[in-house]
């Protein structure tokens, strides 16, 4: 709740995206003016900055006296309310034999926001500066020992925005859903026997947040010298607007292992830039878990989806098991814990932690171990039975899971909310329909679609999931295609690679 109100404040005040969101209460109060901010560039290239609090200020760090910055406060905003409101629905029909079930499902939600009037707190630069000049920070510090060892940057907060009084925030939520089934017995006398149940759940939730409570801040990057001298950039370094940071770490991808090629995703073209076998094969890596292991994990998974503050908190603790030989037994940033993302790490720890030896961090910059191929190709897109040049089985899962959860953190908040609700027919329907969107061809005739796309009929439900990802179903003689839409280029590419996960965890999943 509290993220959605902050990333709308920004979505619709921060139109040139030097402003960053606070997504947890529990940050508000670590970032004070000059608190060090960790900045996290993604591991894969369509990953967007990730900036994490710490509980460390850069006189924590100083040599010395302390800096006493001068700031400056003035009002950002004299009045704050918004209404943001979510609608979700969907339905599946099964006709076998005598018997014929159908099940249908509606949501609707609502988030009401009064923040009051919003106070800008900022530090005057020049002075800052000034004051900094022949500083020296103690490169013993735990912190910056850390640091140092990974491919993250130090920054300062150098601008805050934040409440002046009480505020509330009111969620309410509406679920409502019905099952029938029609049993039909032939026999001379026919007998029609018709059973429905209905369920209706109804959630309010109001939270208040109490005054100075930070909702949105900048950050100026720290360079630190290898005699303890730091300098600080002059400019905000916040994250930037429409996807302009993404999409230009991908135009200046550099390929190491070959997994994702260079290609121009321009508006209008087709899906087939999309296709990326060498992409499916590490996903494909996940159907090597137990199938009762990975429709647990489907399930946890599918529960996480729409909570973006849960998919962000999953990352982060994947990461740390994935690249625990860099981390010690003190970590610069406080352990968050919540029951389902829990559940989800325990569960596939216990599965992958009997695999073989114990792996080496993932590699920097978003590299991945290499996968062997049998004679030079792979039927269906299947991982090779060969050696892993190396590399261990635990750890091409645990990476397999990783670009998962890292991709699925990219998407809208309409696309997780609708995946959330798939069935594992659907999910399997959304497979194959991108498999062949993205494909050599790329129209797929209406007769060649799984049964509930026959007529050429997309749902509205599912059109809509393409449509907030920048895909465009199309038709035309009776064949359906798809175009890249005018937006961002990441979300198509994220899309496919969540699909193509969540297909490999439901792969003969299926209950009878």
């Amino acid at each position: 709740m509290f993220e959605r109100v902050t990333r709308n404040l920004l979505h619709q005040t921060d139109h040139d995206g030097t402003l960053i969101a606070v997504s947890r209460l529990n940050d508000s109060e670590k970032l004070k003016l000059l608190a060090v901010v960790i900045k996290c560039p993604g591991k894969w290239p369509w990953q967007s900055t990730k900036y994490k609090p710490t509980d460390f200020t850069l006189n924590d760090l100083l040599q010395g006296k302390p800096i006493q910055p001068v700031l400056e406060e003035k009002v950002f905003l004299n009045k704050y309310k918004a209404t943001q409101n979510g609608n979700i629905a969907g339905s599946g029909e099964v006709d076998m034999g005598g018997v014929s079930m159908k099940a249908e499902g509606r949501g609707t939600s609502n988030i009401l926001s009064s923040l009051g009037t919003l106070l800008k707190e900022s530090v005057i630069m020049s002075h800052f500066l000034k004051d900094s000049k022949d500083r020296k920070v103690d490169l013993q510090h735990n912190l910056i020992r850390q640091i140092q060892r990974k491919n993250q940057v130090f920054t300062l907060v150098k601008q805050r925005i934040f409440t002046s009084c009480d505020c509330t925030i009111n969620f309410s939520e509406l679920k409502e859903g019905s099952c029938s089934a029609l049993v039909k017995l032939f026999c001379p006398a026919k007998v029609h026997l018709k059973e429905g149940v209905s369920l209706k759940n109804t959630t309010d939730v109001a939270i208040e947040i109490p005054p100075h409570t930070v909702v949105a801040y900048s950050v100026s990057e720290l360079t630190i010298d290898s005699d303890g001298h730091y300098e600080v950039g002059v400019s905000p370094d916040g994250i930037e607007a429409d996807d302009s940071i993404t999409q230009k770490f991908i135009h200046n991808w550099t390929e190491l292992d070959g997994l994702w090629a260079q290609t121009q995703i321009s508006e209008g073209s087709s899906l087939s830039a999309l296709n990326n076998e060498s992409e499916k094969e590490i996903l494909y890596e996940l159907t090597r878990l137990p199938s009762e292991t990975r429709f647990s994990l489907l399930n946890l998974f599918q529960e996480i989806l729409p909570d973006q503050t849960l998919l962000s908190t999953l990352e982060d603790k994947l990461e740390k098991i994935c690249d625990e030989s860099v981390y010690d037994s003190h970590t610069y940033l406080p352990e968050t814990s919540n029951e389902l993302t829990d559940k989800f790490l325990d569960l596939l720890q216990s599965e992958t932690d009997n695999m073989d030896s114990l792996p080496t961090a993932l590699r920097p910059n978003g590299s991945l171990p290499a996968i062997s191929k049998q004679n030079g190709s792979q039927s269906e897109g299947k991982a090779s039975n060969t050696s892993h040049n190396g590399s261990s089985q635990r750890q091409l899962i645990l990476t397999a899971m990783y670009i998962l959860i890292s991709a699925a953190e990219e998407l809208t908040d309409d696309g997780l909310a609708f995946l959330k609700t798939c069935s594992s027919e659907t999910i399997n329907v959304l497979s194959y329909l991108l498999t062949q969107l993205t494909g050599v061809s790329q129209r797929v005739p209406f007769s060649e679609l799984p049964f509930p796309l026959r007529d050429g009929e997309v749902p509205q439900e599912m059109k809509l999931l393409f449509t907030s990802s920048n895909i465009i179903l199309k038709r035309d003689n009776k064949e359906l295609y798809a175009e890249i839409g005018k937006g961002s280029k990441v979300l198509p590419r994220v899309l496919c690679i969540v699909i193509h996960g969540l297909a490999c965890l439901n792969e003969s999943c299926e209950t009878d």
